[in-house]
């Protein structure tokens, strides 16, 4: 006896008995692994391994860093590298340095972060990407801990025309000062 229905099943019953018997082979190795995974289907890896902060508007880079590192990140979370790679992942960088690191030291259970976000020229740093890195610090650092943001730009080929810009303004706010 091959099907479970009874005798008197009508035609839609058998339908659905058939599609529901077909072999679907399935590829788990391949959804469970952020490199390999369909770009369609990250977001749904992403709730399975429980990320904290998904953006549909990453690039695929960084939703793909973001899955590939929700596992070691929960094993450390609420520590001082748990901050570092939250940020990291998202393509910024940064500079933490603890209360106790500090001339004068500050309160206990402080921090201060400095982020650095590149700037090339072509790419935008947008509000969304800053709000987003301080999203991911307030979500990894241990919750007792305040802390304080500073925002730096890395200016790689926007230096000359600062370079050039700079003496020009401050001459210009000299001559008007002794006006």
């Amino acid at each position: 006896m091959t099907s479970l229905l009874p005798p008197n099943a009508n035609a839609r019953e058998r339908a659905v008995e058939a599609s529901i018997n077909r072999e679907v082979k399935t590829p788990l190795r391949e959804l469970w692994n952020p490199d390999d995974c369909p770009e369609s289907l990250l977001p749904w890896l992403a709730w399975g391994l429980s990320v904290d902060d998904w953006n549909p508007d990453w690039p695929v880079e960084v939703k793909r860093s973001v899955v590939r590192t929700a596992i070691q990140n929960h094993t450390i979370k609420g520590t001082r590298k748990s901050v570092e790679d939250a940020v990291k992942a998202l393509g910024s960088q940064l500079i933490l340095r603890e209360w106790w690191q500090e001339n004068p030291p500050l309160p206990a259970h402080t921090f201060r972060v400095i982020m650095s976000l590149s700037y090339l020229g072509d790419d935008k740093i947008t509000g969304s990407l800053q709000k987003a890195v301080i999203k991911a610090i307030e979500q990894n650092k241990p919750v007792r801990s305040h802390y304080q943001v500073s925002l730096g730009i890395n200016a790689a080929r926007a230096l000359r025309v600062y370079g050039f810009a700079r003496p020009y303004l401050y001459k210009r706010i000299k001559v008007n000062a002794t006006q």
